[in-house]
Protein backbone atom coordinates (compact mmCIF):
# COMPACT_ATOMS: atom_id res chain seq x y z
CA UNK A 1 0.00 0.00 0.00
CA UNK A 2 2.59 2.18 0.62
CA UNK A 3 3.79 2.35 -2.72
CA UNK A 4 0.22 3.35 -4.30
CA UNK A 5 0.20 6.58 -1.07
CA UNK A 6 3.48 7.33 -3.12
CA UNK A 7 2.20 7.24 -6.47
CA UNK A 8 -0.64 9.06 -5.63
CA UNK A 9 0.59 12.12 -3.34
CA UNK A 10 2.94 12.61 -6.87
CA UNK A 11 -0.74 12.42 -8.86
CA UNK A 12 -2.05 15.28 -6.83
CA UNK A 13 0.89 17.25 -6.76
CA UNK A 14 1.09 16.74 -10.36
CA UNK A 15 -2.08 17.90 -10.98
CA UNK A 16 -2.44 20.29 -8.82
CA UNK A 17 0.69 21.91 -10.26
CA UNK A 18 2.65 22.14 -6.50
CA UNK A 19 5.80 20.86 -5.42
CA UNK A 20 5.71 18.88 -2.08
CA UNK A 21 7.50 21.68 -0.28
CA UNK A 22 3.72 24.09 -0.56
CA UNK A 23 1.53 20.38 0.05
CA UNK A 24 3.86 20.82 3.33
CA UNK A 25 3.20 24.04 4.20
CA UNK A 26 -0.06 23.92 3.46
CA UNK A 27 -0.92 20.87 5.15
CA UNK A 28 1.13 22.32 8.59
CA UNK A 29 3.74 19.86 8.29
CA UNK A 30 7.59 19.73 8.59
CA UNK A 31 8.23 20.04 5.11
CA UNK A 32 10.77 16.68 5.59
CA UNK A 33 7.97 14.85 6.56
CA UNK A 34 6.35 14.59 3.10
CA UNK A 35 10.41 14.42 1.33
CA UNK A 36 11.49 11.99 3.44
CA UNK A 37 8.52 9.62 2.85
CA UNK A 38 8.75 10.54 -1.22
CA UNK A 39 12.06 9.75 -1.04
CA UNK A 40 11.68 6.65 0.42
CA UNK A 41 13.83 7.39 3.28
CA UNK A 42 10.52 6.87 5.61
CA UNK A 43 8.84 3.85 4.99
CA UNK A 44 4.87 4.95 5.97
CA UNK A 45 3.18 8.19 7.26
CA UNK A 46 1.71 8.16 10.13
CA UNK A 47 -2.43 7.85 9.34
CA UNK A 48 -2.62 11.57 11.22
CA UNK A 49 -0.10 12.98 9.09
CA UNK A 50 -1.51 11.65 5.75
CA UNK A 51 -4.99 13.05 6.73
CA UNK A 52 -3.00 16.59 6.46
CA UNK A 53 -1.48 16.20 3.58
CA UNK A 54 -4.72 14.66 2.22
CA UNK A 55 -6.42 17.84 2.85
CA UNK A 56 -3.64 20.25 0.86
CA UNK A 57 -3.99 17.61 -2.12
CA UNK A 58 -7.64 18.66 -2.04
CA UNK A 59 -8.75 14.65 -1.68
CA UNK A 60 -9.78 12.10 0.85
CA UNK A 61 -7.22 9.83 2.58
CA UNK A 62 -9.01 6.95 1.24
CA UNK A 63 -8.13 8.06 -2.02
CA UNK A 64 -4.04 8.42 -1.08
CA UNK A 65 -4.57 4.87 0.21
CA UNK A 66 -6.09 3.32 -2.92
CA UNK A 67 -8.65 2.61 -1.10
CA UNK A 68 -11.69 4.77 -3.06
CA UNK A 69 -10.79 6.04 -6.88
CA UNK A 70 -13.01 9.23 -6.15
CA UNK A 71 -10.93 12.29 -4.70
CA UNK A 72 -13.60 13.12 -2.16
CA UNK A 73 -16.41 10.30 -1.22
CA UNK A 74 -19.40 11.68 -1.01
CA UNK A 75 -20.82 12.15 2.13
CA UNK A 76 -22.94 9.20 3.04
CA UNK A 77 -20.09 7.01 2.08
CA UNK A 78 -17.75 8.55 5.00
CA UNK A 79 -20.84 8.68 7.55
CA UNK A 80 -22.67 5.45 7.33
CA UNK A 81 -21.43 3.68 10.43
CA UNK A 82 -22.47 0.26 12.53
CA UNK A 83 -25.32 0.40 15.12
CA UNK A 84 -27.07 -0.84 17.61
CA UNK A 85 -30.09 -1.85 16.49
CA UNK A 86 -29.91 -3.48 12.58
CA UNK A 87 -33.38 -1.73 12.00
CA UNK A 88 -32.65 1.20 12.71
CA UNK A 89 -31.11 3.05 9.52
CA UNK A 90 -28.20 5.96 10.16
CA UNK A 91 -29.22 9.53 9.02
CA UNK A 92 -26.33 10.62 7.13
CA UNK A 93 -27.35 14.44 6.08
CA UNK A 94 -30.18 16.76 5.72
CA UNK A 95 -31.71 17.24 1.85
CA UNK A 96 -32.08 20.74 2.16
CA UNK A 97 -31.50 22.79 -1.65
CA UNK A 98 -30.49 26.19 -1.22
CA UNK A 99 -27.98 25.63 2.18
CA UNK A 100 -24.12 24.70 1.22
CA UNK A 101 -22.13 23.57 3.48
CA UNK A 102 -18.40 22.63 3.78
CA UNK A 103 -18.23 18.94 2.95
CA UNK A 104 -17.15 17.61 6.18
CA UNK A 105 -19.99 19.33 7.24
CA UNK A 106 -22.36 16.27 8.03
CA UNK A 107 -19.13 13.88 9.45
CA UNK A 108 -19.08 15.70 12.56
CA UNK A 109 -22.86 16.15 13.27
CA UNK A 110 -24.78 13.48 15.35
CA UNK A 111 -28.29 13.42 13.06
CA UNK A 112 -29.68 10.41 14.89
CA UNK A 113 -31.13 7.20 13.42
CA UNK A 114 -34.56 6.40 11.21
CA UNK A 115 -36.09 3.59 14.34
CA UNK A 116 -36.53 0.47 12.34
CA UNK A 117 -36.63 1.88 9.26
CA UNK A 118 -34.81 -0.81 7.32
CA UNK A 119 -36.56 -1.95 4.52
CA UNK A 120 -36.41 -5.72 3.78
CA UNK A 121 -37.39 -5.51 0.32
CA UNK A 122 -33.86 -4.56 -0.16
CA UNK A 123 -31.46 -6.67 2.63
CA UNK A 124 -28.47 -7.04 0.02
CA UNK A 125 -27.86 -3.58 0.11
CA UNK A 126 -26.93 -1.02 2.62
CA UNK A 127 -29.25 1.73 3.43
CA UNK A 128 -28.80 4.79 4.72
CA UNK A 129 -31.03 7.48 5.69
CA UNK A 130 -31.28 11.43 5.22
CA UNK A 131 -34.28 14.19 6.81
CA UNK A 132 -36.33 16.51 4.57
CA UNK A 133 -35.45 19.92 5.39
CA UNK A 134 -37.06 21.96 2.71
CA UNK A 135 -40.06 22.29 0.26
CA UNK A 136 -38.56 21.13 -3.27
CA UNK A 137 -40.43 17.91 -3.40
CA UNK A 138 -43.77 19.22 -1.42
CA UNK A 139 -45.85 18.60 -4.25
CA UNK A 140 -44.78 15.25 -4.57
CA UNK A 141 -45.68 14.61 -1.01
CA UNK A 142 -42.27 15.04 0.57
CA UNK A 143 -42.41 17.67 3.36
CA UNK A 144 -40.35 19.01 6.20
CA UNK A 145 -39.39 17.04 8.92
CA UNK A 146 -39.76 14.12 6.41
CA UNK A 147 -36.95 11.04 6.18
CA UNK A 148 -35.98 9.15 3.38
CA UNK A 149 -34.25 5.68 3.09
CA UNK A 150 -31.88 4.91 0.24
CA UNK A 151 -29.09 2.92 -1.31
CA UNK A 152 -26.75 3.84 -3.61
CA UNK A 153 -27.52 3.18 -7.14
CA UNK A 154 -23.81 2.64 -8.55
CA UNK A 155 -23.09 -0.43 -5.82
CA UNK A 156 -26.29 -1.78 -6.20
CA UNK A 157 -25.92 -1.62 -10.16
CA UNK A 158 -29.33 -0.92 -10.48
CA UNK A 159 -30.31 1.65 -13.62
CA UNK A 160 -31.83 4.52 -12.74
CA UNK A 161 -35.09 5.06 -14.63
CA UNK A 162 -37.35 8.05 -14.74
CA UNK A 163 -39.62 8.82 -12.17
CA UNK A 164 -37.36 7.72 -9.41
CA UNK A 165 -36.59 10.35 -5.89
CA UNK A 166 -32.94 10.62 -5.93
CA UNK A 167 -31.15 12.57 -3.58
CA UNK A 168 -28.37 15.28 -5.40
CA UNK A 169 -24.85 16.12 -4.10
CA UNK A 170 -24.74 19.53 -5.68
CA UNK A 171 -20.65 20.84 -5.46
CA UNK A 172 -19.41 24.33 -5.89
CA UNK A 173 -16.12 25.64 -6.91
CA UNK A 174 -14.81 26.20 -3.52
CA UNK A 175 -15.48 22.13 -2.00
CA UNK A 176 -18.95 23.13 -0.37
CA UNK A 177 -22.00 20.74 -0.92
CA UNK A 178 -25.65 21.21 -1.11
CA UNK A 179 -28.14 18.37 -0.76
CA UNK A 180 -31.17 17.90 -2.29
CA UNK A 181 -34.31 15.66 -3.27
CA UNK A 182 -35.50 15.61 -7.00
CA UNK A 183 -37.12 13.44 -9.36
CA UNK A 184 -35.39 11.29 -12.48
CA UNK A 185 -36.08 12.01 -15.66
CA UNK A 186 -34.61 9.93 -18.72
CA UNK A 187 -34.86 13.05 -22.00
CA UNK A 188 -33.90 12.64 -25.72
CA UNK A 189 -30.93 14.92 -24.97
CA UNK A 190 -29.57 13.41 -21.70
CA UNK A 191 -31.22 13.52 -17.95
CA UNK A 192 -33.37 16.06 -15.60
CA UNK A 193 -32.97 16.08 -12.01
CA UNK A 194 -36.64 17.69 -11.31
CA UNK A 195 -38.00 19.28 -8.41
CA UNK A 196 -41.97 19.45 -7.28
CA UNK A 197 -42.22 22.41 -5.27
CA UNK A 198 -44.45 24.73 -4.53
CA UNK A 199 -41.69 27.34 -4.30
CA UNK A 200 -40.89 29.10 -7.93
CA UNK A 201 -36.81 28.55 -6.39
CA UNK A 202 -36.57 25.38 -7.34
CA UNK A 203 -35.19 25.07 -10.53
CA UNK A 204 -34.58 21.88 -12.48
CA UNK A 205 -31.09 20.69 -13.43
CA UNK A 206 -31.10 19.98 -17.37
CA UNK A 207 -27.80 17.66 -17.99
CA UNK A 208 -26.54 16.04 -21.05
CA UNK A 209 -25.94 12.36 -21.77
CA UNK A 210 -22.23 12.62 -20.95
CA UNK A 211 -22.79 13.94 -17.15
CA UNK A 212 -20.63 11.48 -15.09
CA UNK A 213 -23.91 11.42 -12.67
CA UNK A 214 -21.79 9.46 -10.26
CA UNK A 215 -18.59 11.56 -9.83
CA UNK A 216 -19.61 15.00 -11.38
CA UNK A 217 -19.80 18.23 -9.74
CA UNK A 218 -23.80 17.21 -9.57
CA UNK A 219 -23.99 13.66 -8.66
CA UNK A 220 -26.84 11.50 -7.05
CA UNK A 221 -26.00 10.26 -4.04
CA UNK A 222 -28.65 7.74 -2.97
CA UNK A 223 -31.91 6.29 -4.85
CA UNK A 224 -35.18 6.65 -2.60
CA UNK A 225 -36.22 3.36 -1.54
CA UNK A 226 -38.97 4.33 1.49
CA UNK A 227 -40.23 7.71 2.33
CA UNK A 228 -41.45 7.78 6.26
CA UNK A 229 -43.87 10.57 7.83
CA UNK A 230 -43.04 10.57 11.61
CA UNK A 231 -45.42 10.95 13.95
CA UNK A 232 -45.60 13.16 17.48
CA UNK A 233 -45.05 10.02 19.56
CA UNK A 234 -45.94 10.41 23.36
CA UNK A 235 -44.21 6.88 24.12
CA UNK A 236 -41.41 4.79 22.42
CA UNK A 237 -44.16 2.15 21.32
CA UNK A 238 -46.25 4.89 19.59
CA UNK A 239 -43.17 5.88 18.13
CA UNK A 240 -41.52 2.93 16.65
CA UNK A 241 -45.00 1.74 15.36
CA UNK A 242 -44.70 5.17 13.32
CA UNK A 243 -41.45 4.33 12.11
CA UNK A 244 -42.35 0.58 11.08
CA UNK A 245 -42.78 -0.73 7.81
CA UNK A 246 -46.10 -0.40 7.48
CA UNK A 247 -46.42 2.96 7.82
CA UNK A 248 -44.09 4.36 5.20
CA UNK A 249 -44.79 4.92 1.34
CA UNK A 250 -42.11 3.73 -0.86
CA UNK A 251 -40.87 5.15 -4.16
CA UNK A 252 -43.38 3.57 -6.63
CA UNK A 253 -41.45 3.83 -9.62
CA UNK A 254 -37.99 1.83 -7.64
CA UNK A 255 -40.00 -0.16 -5.60
CA UNK A 256 -41.81 -1.81 -8.43
CA UNK A 257 -38.89 -2.12 -11.03
CA UNK A 258 -36.70 -4.00 -8.28
CA UNK A 259 -39.22 -5.94 -6.46
CA UNK A 260 -40.73 -7.70 -9.73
Amino acid sequence: MTDIVRERIRQRLNDLGISANRASDSSGLDRSVLNKFLRGAVKELKDSNLRLIAEALDCDASFLRGESDELRPPTWVRSVRRLPNSLDVPIVGEAEAGAWHPSHWFDDADLGVILSGYNPNYREHKQYGFVVRCDSMDLAGLTKGDQVVCINPWLAEVALATGDWVVVESRDATGKIELSIKEFRITSEGFELVPHSTSRKHRPYVLERDTDLRKGSIRIVGVIISHIKPRPALNFQQHHSASSPTARGESSARSARLMA
